[in-house]
């Protein structure tokens, strides 16, 4: 058995929505266009709950057909990691933080998980939990970025969802969470 300590003392994280909302002109008219839309939270601490608020669609300028989500994630930190054990060991240490966009019901959008992985040989525990020597290591000035997608209408609520009355769309806001 692997017995490691890992502390990671300071994880940041900022996230980036980008929501494009394709759509298709009323009466047959001009081909499909798209309206986009970006928002972001500064870099902070991870394991927080925060929200991005962004326009919904407005029917007056067509037909919402689809929404494309694009989540991305920025983190930055240090991981430390000790050996315990009494023999020499590999670890493996996954510096992560992971990013949920969700609707406002909590249901999920997209996750994005950026992740920077380093695997380390130590010698059996040399007495001095420093998270160095030949036993321990702090890998600092970490940074690690991440994108993932999703589109919609899955489900078909979606387009619903995100479309406001004519000519007076209103916003959504959108939860994000971030756990490191």
């Amino acid at each position: 058995m692997i017995r490691t300590q890992s502390h990671l003392r300071r994880v940041l994280t900022s996230a980036v929505l980008a929501c494009v909302a394709p759509l298709a002109a009323a009466g047959g008219g001009p081909p499909i266009q798209q309206v986009c839309h970006t928002a972001s939270i500064p870099l902070q601490a991870t394991n927080w709950n925060q929200s991005m608020t962004f326009p919904k669609f407005d029917p007056a300028l067509g037909q919402l057909v689809s929404i494309d989500f694009t989540l991305g994630g920025h983190i930055e930190g240090q991981a430390r990691a000790e050996s315990l054990d009494s023999s020499p060991t590999v670890v493996t240490l996954n510096f992560q933080a992971d990013i949920t966009l969700t609707r406002p019901d909590l249901s999920v959008i997209v996750v994005t998980i950026p992740i920077a992985t380093f695997n380390d040989t130590f010698t059996a525990f040399d007495g001095v939990l420093d998270f160095g020597g030949t036993s321990g290591t702090t890998h600092s000035g970490i940074t690690a970025n991440a994108s993932n997608s999703a589109s919609s209408p899955r489900p078909l609520s979606d387009l619903v969802l995100f479309t406001g009355l004519p000519n007076a769309p209103g916003t959504i806001t959108l939860p994000v969470t971030a756990a490191g």
